[in-house]
């Protein structure tokens, strides 16, 4: 999964996702950044995601307009879907 962020977070070294359900094998990295895989946590019991980005350097970023995370190993989420009456 590829999330897009728009605005980087100038008073906060964390970026919370709402979606992605994590595992314990999931690894989060940022497209040509060479921080290699960053720290995260879980943002609760029924999703999300925080991602820690304090190790990374405004001025080392590729982009001045648009930031990806590559979000692997994300536990796969099924959507039912619900049948006419």
């Amino acid at each position: 999964v590829y999330a897009s962020l728009l605005v980087w977070p100038s008073n906060s070294t964390e970026i919370t996702l709402g979606a992605p359900v994590t595992t314990a094998n999931t690894q989060v990295t940022l497209l040509g950044s060479t921080a290699g895989p960053l720290k995260w946590r879980s943002a609760g019991t029924s999703g999300g995601i925080i991602i820690d980005v304090s190790n990374i350097k405004i001025y080392s970023l590729a982009s001045d307009w648009t930031w990806v995370f590559k979000l692997q190993n994300l536990q796969p989420v099924v959507w039912k879907r619900s049948r006419p009456h």
